[in-house]
């Protein structure tokens, strides 16, 4: 061999080893989070080929695009479920819609109709839809579609859906009942072909108490100014209440003419503050009572333009209304329309406290309006979190003013607003001596701040003021205990502990509900539990294995403490308390807890018990969702007659199991049609999945075996 060829070789071998290594990293990153950290998954290969997985981040849907461009399709699937459409929907790239719909074919439209009400899809989509199911006559019913209450977005279908609806697909419009938004897109043309098409639902449509609605969902409606509906919605509510007399007093309204006099008041062209105007006069010319939010006054402020500022708070519409409404939002405004914004009587006195947001305002408001910075300005600013202007009105308020502890009475309001990534700003404070902290302040001993939690619980802490803190704040003690070991904060978690020790050495009630709060993250906190443990009531240790139980995951160190420590030696162990801790392990997808349960009752021969405890565990529980790994645990025991020694000491006769049928209808009935396809690969040669789905009266089985047979085309 030459030493070209031997190059050749080395080189190719190290492209596919590396290769290689990126695969296998691929392969280990979950594309999604568990919901426990307890619930291994068992079928990496679908995250790895589940197109709804792939869509889920900005790099999958790369590799996803990769995968088209190769050819590499053939292992590509899907779940039709809610999840899938949604996600599929969202993504930016219309033409990589299309093609993964392409890519599908029939097996796509099993399903698609169900959300084709509660998902916003582009309108492509939505009549690409729209005629699969005319051309292939497939009858929509209404109780196919699912409940609008699941739409994660106000639906919103553009013109060319209701003129598909209202044209060629007009057979299917009976199930697409037109909804307010249809006054966010309509133009005159859509308005005259809905007259055309049906008179007396146009005639309800248009009523006045409809159009109400639809106006107060606009003002309501927190992405006001961020849509472009704005000059949409007015000019649609013109034509509309211009074609029904009944609508106006005097006479119709002329938009063109209203729009000319805000122009020319407003000294601009721009329709999105024009039309703002517009709207507030509709309410006034066609009596429409609409509350307007907070919302409205945020996008009128982030206009920046100080003249449409004066007419809007001018405006009767607004001027019922009293503070804060005007000020809110006031904030947004550039630091130009800020300086402008003094002359205005409503706002002059409130500034501070709603607009002086950024450091150029605190510093004009200082150097040209003359304000005296003190204790309350300070605790005013922090609600910003900006530090320039909290170290700027710091530095000049009056030397004579910055006594120790002049901040003592502001102290809430200061640590509401700068817990979290601005606690150094308190301990700043506290530093300069300007904070001070003493021992029954309630708010500092759960800061993930060591400096500030050691000066208001110091280790010596007496018993009375400890006892205390925690009996008048005991909902905030515990609710920080949950967030503390939800976050894996265990510093903060560790000195809580160390603070309160003797409290809970005294009150083991308390010691007891922090036990139950420390479970959720039991693999991150078991040494806290453990020290629970040794002062919590020792005459019934089953319940605090029911408590682990019911954690969220990571509690196998815990159970076998219990399990080795305070059950040994028990002459009996009640047969109701196994049976609730063996099925909340299945409910909540433990199975390493439940091996180490099992195991130590083997070991321990307490044989009676497991005789009373056959056919009592409920694996029916596991079934509602594919990610619980005892669906796979028990299909390997019964079918594969894997895991000898598990069978040999009978864990699979606690198992109470009615039928694989509803199994099965279960996993089907939640579309887990993924995981139902991996089971029939695995196990259905003993247990007959497949025949099961065929003799199945259900829509959903019928459906399943419709997308097997279209999937296995595509690959």
């Amino acid at each position: 061999m030459d030493i070209k060829t031997f190059r050749n070789i080395f080189n190719n071998r190290f492209i596919i080893k590396t290769i290689v290594d990126q695969m296998k990293k691929l392969r280990s990153a979950q594309l999604f989070a568990p919901s426990s950290s307890s619930r291994p998954r068992y079928y990496r290969y679908s995250e790895f080929n589940d197109i709804g997985a792939l869509l889920s981040t900005k790099e999958s849907t790369n590799l996803l695009r990769y995968k088209f461009a190769r050819g590499d399709t053939s292992k590509l699937t899907f779940d039709p479920k809610y999840r899938f459409y949604f996600v599929l929907f969202q993504v930016e790239d219309i033409s990589l819609q299309h093609q993964i719909i392409y890519f599908l074919g029939d097996a796509f439209y099993l399903n698609a109709f169900c959300y084709m009400r509660s998902i916003n899809m582009h309108h492509s989509v939505f009549i690409r839809l729209l005629d699969y199911y005319r051309v292939n006559n497939i009858e929509l019913e209404d109780d196919m579609m699912e409940k609008e209450y699941h739409a994660k977005l106000p639906i919103v279908m553009s013109i060319e859906c209701y003129q598909s609806l209202l044209g060629p697909n007009k057979s299917m419009s009976h199930i697409f009942q037109i909804p307010d938004s249809f006054f966010l897109v309509a133009n005159q043309d859509l308005i005259n072909l809905v007259k055309l098409s049906d008179p007396d639902q146009a005639a309800i449509l248009f009523q006045t108490c409809n159009f109400q609605v639809v106006l107060d969902k606009y003002f309501r409606t927190p992405y006001i100014g961020k849509w472009g509906y704005l000059s949409q919605v007015v000019e649609t509510a013109a034509r509309v209440f211009n074609d029904y007399p009944d609508y106006y007093i005097d006479e119709p309204m002329e938009l063109s003419k209203r729009r000319l006099v805000y122009g020319n008041l407003l000294e601009s062209e721009s329709l999105e503050k024009i039309d703002m105007l517009v709207l507030l006069d509709m309410c006034v010319l066609y009596s429409l009572v609409v509350d307007t939010s907070n919302g409205f006054m945020d996008a009128i402020y982030s206009l920046d333009d100080i003249k449409l500022i004066r007419l809007v708070l001018g405006h009767p519409t607004i001027t019922r209304f009293q503070e804060p409404l005007t000020q809110y939002g006031s904030h947004a405004t550039g630091f130009e329309t800020f300086k402008q914004m003094f002359s205005i009587p409503t706002l002059k006195d409130h500034l501070w406290q709603c607009a002086a947001n950024t450091l150029e305002k605190v510093q004009y408001m200082h150097r040209e309006m003359g304000y005296q910075f003190d204790g309350y300005s300070l605790s005013t600013v922090c609600k910003w979190k900006n530090r320039d202007v909290f170290y700027y009105v710091l530095d000049n308020i009056r030397i004579a003013d910055k006594s120790p502890g002049f901040l003592d009475p502001y102290q809430d309001d200061i640590y509401q607003e700068l817990q979290g990534p601005f606690i150094d700003l308190i301990e700043h404070l506290v530093k300069l001596g300007y904070l001070t902290i003493v021992p029954f302040i309630h708010c500092y001993p759960f800061l993930q701040s060591k400096l500030l939690r050691s000066l208001c619980c110091p280790a010596n802490l007496d018993l009375n003021i400890a006892s205390t803190i925690v009996f008048c704040h005991v909902t905030t003690l515990f609710y920080t205990i949950s967030e503390t070991s939800k976050h894996g904060m265990i510093d903060t978690l560790q000195d809580i502990f160390d603070a309160f020790w003797q409290v809970f050495i005294t009150y083991s009630i308390a010691a007891r509900e922090c036990l139950t709060l420390l479970v959720g993250n039991a693999s991150k906190t078991h040494h806290l539990m453990v020290r629970l443990l040794g002062i919590v009531d020792d005459g019934n240790p089953m319940e605090l294995l029911k408590m682990v139980a019911e954690g969220d995951g990571g509690g196998v160190e815990t159970t076998l403490y219990l399990l080795n420590k305070q059950l040994v030696g028990k002459e009996t162990i009640q047969e109701t308390d196994m049976v609730e801790i063996l099925n909340k392990f299945v409910g909540k997808g433990h199975l390493e807890e439940f091996i180490q349960t099992m195991t130590f009752l083997h070991q321990k021969k307490y044989n009676k018990l497991l005789h009373q405890l056959v056919n009592k565990i409920n694996i029916g529980n596991a079934f509602y969702d594919s990610d619980n790994p005892f669906i796979e645990y028990y299909m390997r025991l019964h079918y594969l007659y894997k895991d000898s020694g598990h069978r040999r000491r009978s864990f699979i006769n606690v198992f109470k199991f009615k039928s694989l049928r509803q199994m099965i209808k279960m996993l089907v009935g939640n579309s887990q049609f993924i995981f139902v396809q991996h089971l029939i690969d695995k196990y259905d040669q003993r247990a007959n999945i497949t025949a099961i789905l065929e003799t199945s009266p259900h829509r959903d089985s019928y459906i399943f075996l419709e997308y097997s047979k279209l999937i296995k085309l595509i690959h």
